[in-house]
């Protein structure tokens, strides 16, 4: 959840907080609006710089196994979106190419059992959700920082 994802946010945040001053709450609905509070205050804070670490050169990767095995159907994770159709593609390359050997066939079964099951409405086409694919492939912070994973200028 982001802070972008609820303009209503604030709004939120001050109708809990007078909620809160109400002496008729329960013990119950007192820790149940303290910890949305909490949540919104949560979502108010950008990402720390340990997060950004571990996060942008994952988005990094994806941008790039997408746009250089295939694009195809998007997943949207807890960390951001994986380049799903593409890592398959780029993976069965790789096995192809020797780089990549699984000698078990169970075991082979299990890795690739992952591209196989259903994922549910996570998982998309670009068209049916351009804008979402067009902010993986192009997010704002990228325009704006014009910055590799590893700090140098593009």
């Amino acid at each position: 959840m982001l802070a972008k994802d609820h303009p209503d946010l604030e709004e939120k945040l001050e109708k809990i907080n007078e909620q809160l001053t109400s002496e008729e709450l329960s013990p119950t609905d007192r820790q149940r609006l303290e910890r949305e509070a909490e949540t919104f205050k949560q979502i108010r804070k950008p990402p720390d710089e340990t997060f950004a670490r571990f996060w942008l050169p994952q988005q990094l990767l994806q941008q790039h196994i997408y746009r250089n095995h295939g694009g195809g159907r998007l997943l949207w994770q807890q960390f951001g979106v994986e380049a799903f159709d593409a890592t398959y593609a780029w993976l069965q390359s790789e096995e192809k190419l020797g780089n990549l050997q699984i000698d078990q066939p169970e075991q082979r079964k299990l890795v690739f059992a992952y591209w196989t099951r259903d994922h549910g409405g996570f998982l998309w086409k670009p068209k049916d959700r351009p804008e979402e694919t067009a902010e993986f492939l192009n997010p704002p912070w990228q325009d704006a920082s014009k910055t590799s994973a590893a700090g140098k200028s593009e």
